[in-house]
């Protein structure tokens, strides 16, 4: 258990790292959101075949399945985060605080559950007022948020898509290595771990469709050579977020998908207050992470959604 909430903790400081440097490329690797996409997608892939050689077993196949919808399903959440974030409506820390939200969208998922009575934990009252103090502090952000005046009703459509796509996609993932765990074959969760997110990789790495469409590779191969140049920022945002999903995904063997989630869910103060010192002490401009105009709200609103997901996703260690 201490290890999975060690990894938790590193997986919202990688996440963190993520958003901050995903912020700070915007405009000035990418001139579409199919590029980053694309990019993503292909490191994604990597991991799939060193898993594969490691492996020591092979999951049952309804594991390996889940799997690949759960790498399938953050794929699209990937697309809506790259369409907000690299978009006049993009604001870091509230887009991070939706993300964050997703164990929201695990809850209410839990209560439909309970009431059909397919569930194995008891819900509690805490956790209806964790939804509900969540929810405050996602209208808050949007009310708060410096960039609030560029948001219009497609794109806010989107962060909430975000959110709940990212939950399914942890409820999958959690649900795929239970299913792991369950193979007589399968010894450890770090057997599991190594025989089952090869095929999560996979599915992640489908978001290479982003440029299918002809007029997305013209406009990739026209900005390949700037992509290139900035090779060590995304090299570094896709390992933090290889750590970061690796890690949360290893925690769900021995640790409840709630517990995880809200662990690794306080990213975004890391992201609030990363970009408070980007610009004051490292230069970067005030369009990629704007001065906040109301800090002391914000930072209530950045604390109610990290509260609200901790009350909501509570629940004993398994």
């Amino acid at each position: 258990m201490e290890l999975a909430i060690a990894f938790a903790v590193l997986s919202a400081l990688s996440m963190g790292a993520v958003y901050l440097i995903d912020m700070a490329m915007v405009g000035d690797t990418y001139s579409r959101p199919s590029q980053p996409m694309f990019v993503s997608s292909v490191a994604s892939f990597l991991p799939a075949p060193i898993l594969f050689l490691l492996e020591w077993s092979n999951p049952p196949p309804n594991a390996a399945i889940v799997a690949f919808a759960a790498g399938v399903i953050l794929m699209v959440a990937n697309w809506l985060y790259f369409a907000v974030i690299f978009s006049d409506a993009g604001e870091s820390t509230e887009l991070a605080c939706y993300e964050n939200s997703s164990v929201i969208v695990i809850v209410l998922v839990a209560i439909v559950l309970t009431a059909l009575g397919r569930y194995h934990d008891q819900l509690s009252i805490i956790h209806y007022i964790g939804i509900g103090i969540g929810a405050i502090g996602l209208w808050a952000l949007a009310l708060w948020g410096e960039k609030i005046e560029f948001v219009d009703k497609r794109h806010r459509m989107m962060l909430i898509g975000f959110m709940i796509f990212a939950g399914s996609y942890e409820l999958l993932a959690d649900y795929a290595m239970h299913l792991a765990m369950l193979s007589d074959k399968i010894k450890t969760p770090l057997q599991a771990f190594v025989s089952v997110t090869p095929y999560f990789w996979i599915g992640l790495a489908t978001g290479v469709i982003a440029i299918a469409p002809k007029q997305e590779r013209e406009a990739i191969r026209e900005n390949w050579s700037n992509i290139c140049s900035k090779w060590k920022w995304i090299a570094a945002a896709e390992m933090c977020a290889l750590v970061a999903f690796g890690t949360m995904i290893y925690s769900f063997t021995v640790a409840h998908v709630a517990v995880i989630a809200m662990i690794a869910g306080a990213f975004p103060i890391f992201v609030f207050a990363g970009g408070i010192i980007l610009r004051r002490y490292f230069g970067f401009s005030k369009d990629t992470f704007p001065e906040v105009v109301y800090p002391k709200k914000k930072t209530a609103a950045v604390l109610a959604t990290i509260i609200g997901a901790c009350l909501a996703g509570f629940r004993p260690g398994r």
